[in-house]
Formats: structure tokens, sequence, C-alpha cells
């Protein structure tokens, strides 16, 4: 949910591309990661013994985002709340 104070748009991000500048890269040991080097809080990196390279782009509170795609209004004529129109995207995923 995207919210400019005042109004709310719900933003469906399956398929989106996201550009960040913001890049996290770690190593570890297995297919996929068990934690993401964010939540770490001590993290050693010793390549030599680690297999599988990781990398996350990050969007921050209070980042600028732009979002370009299809919009669709919601209004009181609708039969859905925006409630469940956000429970049945979350159902879907």
């Amino acid at each position: 949910m995207l919210s400019d104070g005042t109004n709310s748009c719900l933003v469906d991000p399956d398929g989106a591309k996201i550009q960040s500048d913001i890049k996290l890269v770690w190593y570890g040991n297995t297919e996929w990661p068990t934690t993401t080097k964010i939540l770490e809080s001590q993290f050693i990196l010793n390549i030599a013994s680690k297999h599988y390279r990781y990398q996350e782009r990050l969007i921050l509170p209070r980042q600028s985002l732009y979002i370009i795609g299809q919009f669709r209004t919601l209004s009181s004529h609708t039969n859905q709340s925006v409630r469940q129109v956000m429970l049945d995207l979350i159902d879907n995923w």
C-alpha cells in the first residue's frame, strides 16, 4: 500500500521490475540464504569457504518511489473494499 497522505494506492509487485541504487552482496553455503545480510547483527565475510553469492536490492523507508503501470480506481461503487482486494491479492500469491 502506497500512501501520500491524501490517498492510497495498492501496488501489485508481481512481475515488476525494481531498480534501486542500494545493493547488498554477501556469500553463504546454501543455495537459498537462510537470512538476509541486513538482518544479521554480525557479518564476517570468508569468501574462501562460501559457495553462493546473494544480492539484495533495497527500497528504504522515506525513499522516493516512482511507480509506472496500469492504474485502476476503487470507489464506493465497487463491490470490493480495498481490504478485500488486498486479501485476494495475497491469496493469489
